[in-house]
């Protein structure tokens, strides 16, 4: 473990992934409607959206992974500092996700 190594909780990050995973589902659903056209929404928004579904979708596969590649009796687990503060960005933006509101359109709604 290098001195920018960040250790953190398996339980942790199963709570930041449980959080993601209806703000995953319902982002992607948006954009599933804006995609079919069955929502309308501006060319900023869209752009905000796919944003904000590419962050979530990112946190879900990276959790993923760690939990696949880890004991299941593990508790912690090490993360360079740049992947850290990677999960921190993305899990920030999926959470400002769920207090914008997108052409009318508020993910708590949806």
């Amino acid at each position: 473990m290098s001195k920018k190594d960040i250790e953190i909780k398996v339980s942790v990050l199963k709570i930041i992934y449980e959080a993601t995973l209806p703000i995953y589902y319902r982002l992607n659903s948006i954009l599933e409607d804006v995609v079919m056209k069955t929502v309308k929404i501006s060319e900023t928004d869209r752009s905000v959206l796919l944003d904000y579904t590419s962050c979530a979708g990112t946190l879900k596969i990276l959790f993923e992974k760690y939990f696949e590649d880890i004991d299941p009796t593990q508790e912690k687990i090490i993360l360079p500092y740049e992947e850290y503060v990677t999960i921190m960005s993305l899990s920030k933006a999926v959470e400002l996700s769920t207090r914008t509101v997108l052409g009318g359109i508020s993910i708590q709604e949806h």
